[in-house]
């Protein structure tokens, strides 16, 4: 995006599109952005602010060029402009302080801070713990064993797929002054890194979570495997 003197004063406009082999899927390739407004303060977009595409009249005067979004929606890319909104697209996780996660996190106010700290506000939503974009997320739960297709992400034009492995986790908790309790733990986070060329140096990382009543008389926590069953297909 370059600064263009025009009839009625300055503007954006898109230089010249150059042709890529690849483009690498991350934040910093979508809408969004963090931009100088004046000499002294900055504007970040909420949902992005590592993104590009943001802009200011600050900028704009100062005749600087910009990189343009290179992920986003087909038809948006079609009637985009510098200056206007486009939706962030991406397959990351998303860092607890930007929106849509961060409205979730509940109110963190003097109340909190006096009654609550450090645990989270009573008015909090569940899903703030849940990293993935709205279009990544699975209910209710993996359970293993799960096929995962995987289209137009690589060189190879042949879909990849791979499985998610069998079985799970489980955990006793003990207590000082209560009965054991045996609680199976919830596979809620799947991250998968297959960029590399080679199918060898792929990795899945899983994350399995449990919600625990009355943590603090809890004494000891044992993780154990778990045998999940399959209902017969």
């Amino acid at each position: 995006m370059e600064p263009e003197t025009a009839k009625g004063g300055k503007r954006w406009q898109l230089s010249d599109a150059m042709p890529v082999t690849q483009v690498p899927l991350v934040y910093e390739r979508a809408y969004g952005g963090t931009v100088r407004i004046d000499e002294e303060s900055e504007d970040a977009h909420v949902f992005n602010p590592v993104g590009r595409g943001l802009v200011s009249d600050y900028l704009l005067e100062a005749g600087e060029a910009l990189p343009a979004p290179q992920i986003g929606l087909a038809g948006e890319f079609a009637a985009w402009a510098p200056g206007e909104e486009m939706t962030v697209c991406g397959i990351g996780p998303l860092t607890k302080s930007w929106q849509p996660r961060l409205a979730l996190a509940g109110t963190f106010d003097d109340a909190w801070q006096r009654e609550r700290h450090p645990r989270m506000p009573e008015d909090y939503d569940y899903g703030f713990w849940n990293a993935a974009p709205q279009a990544l997320q699975f209910k209710p739960f993996f359970t293993g064993m799960e096929q995962i297709t995987v289209h137009g992400m690589r060189h190879d034009p042949e879909p990849y797929r791979f499985f998610l492995p069998e079985g799970g986790l489980k955990a006793v908790v003990r207590y000082a002054n209560a009965d054991d309790q045996t609680l199976v733990l919830r596979l809620d986070t799947v991250h998968c890194d297959i960029a590399d060329p080679d199918p060898e140096k792929h990795q899945m990382t899983l994350v399995w979570r449990m919600a625990i009543e009355n943590p603090d008389d809890v004494t000891a926590i044992e993780v154990l495997p778990h045998a999940l069953r399959k209902e017969p297909s």
